[in-house]
């Protein structure tokens, strides 16, 4: 028994030391404030992207239909709202505005993912001697990562709901959304890639196990968006009044970045615990 309070003990204070180092509440509202700005530049080059295809209309109009069946109507309204100002942005000069909302984006999702970069570095104690070219290429790479995926994702639905709808239709199935379900497991493994790739070359030094910690964190997340996504429909009216949408999509981003920051933390307080046990 005494060996279990001594183990506990050691846990807290540890851990203590390490969440005060890496301070995973400010770096969690860093990375979501950053993510925030990054949203109107993604929505117009996404819109840029798209217009490149012919029938980009029907695209958009497709888009649109998917945040108003997917989300809460407030939700739904302030993303659509951003999407159809962009359209009337990317109505001008394409080429030049693909390239500079592509600038923008990068440059905050970047900035978002150096915010992790810089807990794990300040509770490794160490000091970033790859230059800043070289720190900052991780967080580029995440964000070029993630807007690719976005593309890729909902490309791969619309073909795909639309390929399984005409075989089920063939066949006198029903259709169970077969679509979305392999989007949605393709985006987590997705995630979990991105994290792996922050967590292993994003500090100086690579974070232990971390396949396992991307693993844990992409969890993590898929279960509380989940959560929120059953809770928000109750709570919405009440939600939206007091935070307003771009309060309630930026509490959520908050939960993201202090998730993406605090797990980690806690195999790091974890992995010291145990390595002094041992020693003892």
């Amino acid at each position: 028994m005494q060996r279990v309070i001594q183990f506990g003990t050691m846990l807290f204070t540890d851990g203590l030391v390490l969440w005060r180092r890496g301070d995973p509440l400010l770096m969690g509202a860093a990375i979501a404030y950053n993510s925030l700005f990054a949203l109107v530049p993604l929505g117009i080059a996404f819109v840029s992207v798209l217009t490149l295809f012919s029938g980009s209309d029907a695209l958009i109009d497709n888009v649109f239909e998917w945040l108003s069946t997917s989300l809460p109507p407030q939700l739904a309204s302030f993303l659509s709202d951003i999407l159809r100002q962009s359209v009337d942005v990317v109505s001008g000069d394409r080429f030049v505005i693909l390239v500079v909302s592509i600038l923008v984006a990068l440059w905050s999702g970047s900035r978002a993912v150096y915010a992790i970069q810089k807990s794990l570095r300040l509770v490794q104690g160490t000091i970033d001697e790859r230059g800043y070219i070289r720190a900052r290429l991780t967080g580029v790479v995440v964000t070029v990562g993630g807007g690719i995926a976005i593309m890729v994702a909902y490309g791969a639905m619309l073909i795909g709901e639309n390929a399984w709808e005409e075989i089920t239709a063939t066949l006198n199935l029903p259709s169970v959304g077969f679509a979305r379900g392999a989007v949605v497991l393709a985006s987590l493994l997705w995630v979990f890639a991105l994290l792996f790739v922050i967590y292993r070359f994003g500090p100086p030094e690579p974070l232990p196990y971390a396949a396992i910690n991307a693993a844990a964190v992409t969890v993590v997340l898929y279960l509380g968006t989940i959560i929120a996504g059953a809770l928000l429909p109750r709570l919405s009216n009440q939600a939206i009044a007091v935070f307003g949408s771009v309060g309630v999509i930026l509490l959520w981003l908050y939960f993201v970045g202090v998730v993406v920051v605090a797990l980690p933390l806690g195999s790091l307080t974890l992995l010291s615990v145990l390595e002094k046990t041992d020693r003892q």
